[in-house]
Protein backbone atom coordinates (compact mmCIF):
# COMPACT_ATOMS: atom_id res chain seq x y z
CA UNK A 1 0.00 0.00 0.00
CA UNK A 2 1.22 3.50 -0.70
CA UNK A 3 2.59 2.99 -4.20
CA UNK A 4 0.24 5.33 -6.06
CA UNK A 5 1.62 7.87 -8.55
CA UNK A 6 0.68 11.54 -8.04
CA UNK A 7 -1.18 11.72 -11.36
CA UNK A 8 -3.55 8.94 -10.29
CA UNK A 9 -4.65 10.95 -7.25
CA UNK A 10 -5.34 14.02 -9.40
CA UNK A 11 -7.15 12.13 -12.19
CA UNK A 12 -10.81 12.81 -12.76
CA UNK A 13 -12.92 11.71 -15.72
CA UNK A 14 -14.65 15.09 -15.69
CA UNK A 15 -11.42 16.99 -16.33
CA UNK A 16 -9.84 16.25 -19.74
CA UNK A 17 -6.62 17.94 -18.57
CA UNK A 18 -5.94 15.06 -16.17
CA UNK A 19 -4.64 11.70 -17.27
CA UNK A 20 -2.34 8.89 -16.37
CA UNK A 21 -0.56 6.18 -18.31
CA UNK A 22 1.69 3.17 -17.79
CA UNK A 23 4.27 5.39 -16.10
CA UNK A 24 2.14 5.30 -12.95
CA UNK A 25 3.43 1.72 -12.58
CA UNK A 26 7.00 3.00 -12.92
CA UNK A 27 6.38 5.31 -9.96
CA UNK A 28 5.09 2.30 -7.99
CA UNK A 29 8.25 0.37 -8.89
CA UNK A 30 10.21 3.35 -7.54
CA UNK A 31 8.38 3.07 -4.21
CA UNK A 32 9.36 -0.60 -4.06
CA UNK A 33 12.98 0.17 -4.99
CA UNK A 34 13.06 2.83 -2.26
CA UNK A 35 12.03 0.22 0.28
CA UNK A 36 14.61 -2.24 -1.05
CA UNK A 37 17.44 0.32 -0.93
CA UNK A 38 16.58 2.06 2.34
CA UNK A 39 15.03 -0.85 4.24
CA UNK A 40 11.87 1.10 5.05
CA UNK A 41 8.76 2.15 3.13
CA UNK A 42 8.70 5.53 1.42
CA UNK A 43 5.32 6.16 3.06
CA UNK A 44 5.46 4.76 6.57
CA UNK A 45 2.63 4.81 9.09
CA UNK A 46 0.64 2.45 11.29
CA UNK A 47 -2.60 2.36 9.29
CA UNK A 48 -3.69 2.30 5.66
CA UNK A 49 -5.49 5.64 5.75
CA UNK A 50 -2.41 7.44 7.05
CA UNK A 51 -0.21 5.74 4.47
CA UNK A 52 -2.51 6.88 1.67
CA UNK A 53 -2.55 10.41 3.11
CA UNK A 54 1.27 10.45 3.08
CA UNK A 55 1.23 9.08 -0.46
CA UNK A 56 -1.16 11.83 -1.60
CA UNK A 57 1.11 14.48 -0.10
CA UNK A 58 4.25 13.02 -1.70
CA UNK A 59 7.10 15.53 -1.55
CA UNK A 60 9.61 14.96 -4.33
CA UNK A 61 11.83 17.69 -2.89
CA UNK A 62 11.98 15.97 0.52
CA UNK A 63 12.56 12.57 -1.07
CA UNK A 64 15.32 13.99 -3.30
CA UNK A 65 16.94 15.50 -0.23
CA UNK A 66 16.97 12.08 1.47
CA UNK A 67 18.37 10.41 -1.65
CA UNK A 68 20.96 13.16 -2.22
CA UNK A 69 22.12 13.00 1.40
CA UNK A 70 22.61 9.25 0.99
CA UNK A 71 24.36 9.76 -2.34
CA UNK A 72 26.82 12.24 -0.84
CA UNK A 73 27.47 10.21 2.32
CA UNK A 74 30.83 8.45 1.80
CA UNK A 75 29.95 5.88 4.47
CA UNK A 76 26.68 4.88 2.74
CA UNK A 77 26.35 1.29 1.59
CA UNK A 78 23.54 2.10 -0.83
CA UNK A 79 24.45 1.70 -4.49
CA UNK A 80 24.85 5.10 -6.20
CA UNK A 81 23.39 3.87 -9.50
CA UNK A 82 20.40 2.58 -7.55
CA UNK A 83 19.90 6.04 -6.04
CA UNK A 84 20.08 7.66 -9.48
CA UNK A 85 17.52 5.22 -10.86
CA UNK A 86 15.31 5.81 -7.83
CA UNK A 87 15.18 9.56 -8.47
CA UNK A 88 14.17 8.91 -12.08
CA UNK A 89 11.47 6.42 -11.08
CA UNK A 90 9.96 8.75 -8.48
CA UNK A 91 9.81 11.81 -10.76
CA UNK A 92 6.38 13.30 -9.96
CA UNK A 93 5.78 14.58 -13.51
CA UNK A 94 4.71 11.57 -15.56
CA UNK A 95 5.92 13.24 -18.74
CA UNK A 96 9.45 13.57 -17.32
CA UNK A 97 9.48 10.20 -15.53
CA UNK A 98 11.63 7.44 -16.99
CA UNK A 99 9.73 4.71 -18.87
CA UNK A 100 9.88 1.02 -17.93
CA UNK A 101 12.05 0.22 -20.95
CA UNK A 102 14.38 3.14 -20.15
CA UNK A 103 14.59 1.94 -16.54
CA UNK A 104 15.68 -1.51 -17.69
CA UNK A 105 18.48 0.11 -19.70
CA UNK A 106 19.70 2.08 -16.67
CA UNK A 107 23.32 1.34 -15.61
CA UNK A 108 22.01 -0.01 -12.28
CA UNK A 109 20.88 -3.15 -14.11
CA UNK A 110 24.01 -3.37 -16.23
CA UNK A 111 26.60 -3.16 -13.47
CA UNK A 112 29.50 -5.59 -13.25
CA UNK A 113 27.99 -7.16 -10.13
CA UNK A 114 24.84 -8.01 -12.08
CA UNK A 115 26.60 -9.27 -15.22
CA UNK A 116 25.12 -12.76 -15.02
CA UNK A 117 21.52 -11.54 -14.84
CA UNK A 118 19.49 -10.10 -17.71
CA UNK A 119 16.17 -8.45 -16.93
CA UNK A 120 13.54 -8.25 -19.65
CA UNK A 121 10.75 -6.58 -17.68
CA UNK A 122 10.30 -4.68 -14.42
CA UNK A 123 8.40 -7.73 -13.21
CA UNK A 124 11.63 -9.75 -13.67
CA UNK A 125 13.43 -7.21 -11.50
CA UNK A 126 10.85 -7.42 -8.74
CA UNK A 127 10.74 -11.22 -8.84
CA UNK A 128 14.54 -11.40 -8.76
CA UNK A 129 14.63 -9.04 -5.77
CA UNK A 130 12.44 -11.40 -3.73
CA UNK A 131 14.38 -14.48 -4.70
CA UNK A 132 12.47 -15.78 -7.71
CA UNK A 133 15.12 -16.44 -10.34
CA UNK A 134 13.19 -16.72 -13.61
CA UNK A 135 15.45 -14.39 -15.60
CA UNK A 136 17.65 -15.25 -18.54
CA UNK A 137 21.43 -15.19 -18.35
Amino acid sequence: MGYIAPEVFSFTKRDPNTSYNEKCDVFSAGCILYEMLFGRPLFESKDTTSILDLNKCFSYAKTCETITDEFLDPSSNINKQGLDLLMRLLEPDQFKRISASEALEHPYFNMEDNRAVKFNTLNDVLLYSIGVRNTTT
